[in-house]
């Protein structure tokens, strides 16, 4: 078993971690969303602009072997 001391030592520090949740500026639900959507729409963006870039390179290198 811990020691008392230990045990009052994490009490308290559980204690202070709610309170200082209890403090923070939450985001709403409307602005989770528009983030979340944001995110998604990047990241799509970002994965079709590597794919394009992909098979661009891929053709080129192909390209460049069947010179030889």
């Amino acid at each position: 078993m811990r020691p008392r001391r230990e045990r009052v030592k994490f009490r308290q520090f559980l204690s202070e971690i709610r309170t200082e949740l209890k403090r923070v500026a939450w985001p709403s639900r409307q602005e989770t969303t528009t983030f979340t959507a944001v995110t998604l729409i990047t990241a799509g963006f970002v994965t079709l602009y590597t794919f394009v870039l992909d098979l661009t390179l891929k053709q080129g290198v192909l390209k460049l072997l069947e010179l030889r």
